[in-house]
Order: C-alpha cells, then structure tokens, then sequence
C-alpha cells in the first residue's frame, strides 16, 4: 500500500431485518412499518425507541443487532469424521454437473467442521462405477480431523 493513501475497509452488504434471529414476520413488519429494514439500522437506534416498537423483546434484539450476546461460549468437540453422499438418478456423463457434484461434496462437509485459520483438514474422495443392475453408486467424501 502507497504511503499517504487512505486504507479501504470492505463494508459487509446491509442484512435485512428479518435476517436477524429472532425477527419474525409479525416484529419484521412493525419494524418495516417505522422505517428500520436492516440491522445496522435497528443498531443505531435507542434502546427506548426498540423497547416502544415492540415491546420487551426489543432490549434482547438491539443487543443482537448490535454483536452483544451475553450467553457463555461452550466449546464442543468436532466429529472425528463427516461425510456426504450424492448419488445421480441416472448414469452421468456430463461433466459440468459431475464437477458441481464433486465441490458440493467437498463443501459440505468442510462447512461442517470448519476447524478454524490455519489448521489444515484432509480430504479423500471415493468414486464407484455402477455394476449392470444394481442402484446408482455414490459419490463419497470423508473429510478426516
């Protein structure tokens, strides 16, 4: 980066306010209704107001909106293995939908464990050719910790 020239920070894109847990559609709409349809608008507003607009309810959803969460953070294990299986309907041989098939397995199962920055999860994959008259043969992968 060239000395003298201002950092650029990326903004995440503005989340809808029924995106935030514990919104249903009834609070969504009476928070529609007075002009707050994203969560960085909920944010800034005052306790009071959010209390006003709907109800109680309103404290623990600005304290959402706003990154607060009083709850402990309990840690738990991650599974030794995961592994996901998808088998096609009929033979394929297109090649476009075998490569959409193959990253949504590894994808899958890497959100699942998602081990954190800087640990390295490795990964095998298995592949099956059907025998004349049995079902289709899945696609597996088994990512390991």
């Amino acid at each position: 980066m060239a000395a003298g020239r201002p950092r650029r920070t990326r903004l995440p894109p503005p989340h809808g306010i029924e995106e935030l847990h514990g919104v249903g559609a009834r609070t969504a709409q009476e928070l529609r209704r007075y002009g707050l349809h994203t969560i960085g608008g909920l944010a800034a507003q005052p306790e009071s107001l959010v209390c006003r607009l709907v109800g109680q309810q309103g404290r623990v959803l600005l304290q959402r909106a706003r990154a607060i969460d009083p709850r402990a953070v309990v840690a738990r294990r991650l599974p030794e293995t995961s592994s996901v299986t998808h088998r096609f309907d009929r033979d394929m041989l297109d090649p476009v939908l075998l490569r959409t098939a193959l990253l949504d397995l590894v994808v899958t199962p890497a959100e699942r464990l998602r081990p954190g920055p800087g640990r390295a999860v490795p990964v095998g994959a298995a592949r099956r050719r059907r025998q004349r008259g049995e079902d289709p043969a899945p696609a597996t992968v088994e990512p390991r910790l």
